[in-house]
C-alpha cells in the first residue's frame, strides 16, 4: 500500500483506515462531525499522524475539498439504513473519479 492514496467512508473508529496508514498508504478517514474527535484520538494512539487524517464527509454532499480520485476506497460495515445507499454510491463514484 506504500504510495497509495486511500479514503475510508463511515470510518467509525477508523480501524481499517488506520491499518492502511500503518501499511504505508496516505489515508483519509471520514465520518460525520461528531465522530471526528474519536478518529483523531485513534490516529494519535496508533502513531499515524504523518499518514492519516480525519475529515468530515456527509454522503451525497460535495467532495471538492478532497483530493480525488483515490487509489483505494474502503467501506466497512457502515450502512445500517438502506435509504442512504444512493448517497453512499454517489459519493464513492465522485471520490473514485468516475
Amino acid at each position: 500500500f506504500q504510495g497509495k492514496k486511500a479514503l475510508e467512508l463511515g470510518a467509525g473508529t477508523g480501524l481499517a483506515g488506520i491499518l492502511l496508514a500503518l501499511c504505508g498508504a496516505k489515508t483519509t478517514v471520514t465520518d460525520r462531525a461528531e465522530v471526528l474527535p474519536l478518529l483523531n484520538i485513534n490516529i494519535e494512539l496508533n502513531h499515524v499522524e504523518d499518514k492519516a487524517t480525519a475529515a468530515e464527509l456527509d454522503w451525497g454532499e460535495s467532495v471538492e475539498e478532497f483530493d480525488a480520485p483515490f487509489d483505494i476506497l474502503i467501506v466497512c460495515d457502515c450502512i445500517y439504513n438502506l435509504q442512504y445507499g444512493p448517497q453512499l454510491l454517489d459519493t464513492m463514484l465522485a471520490l473514485s473519479g468516475d
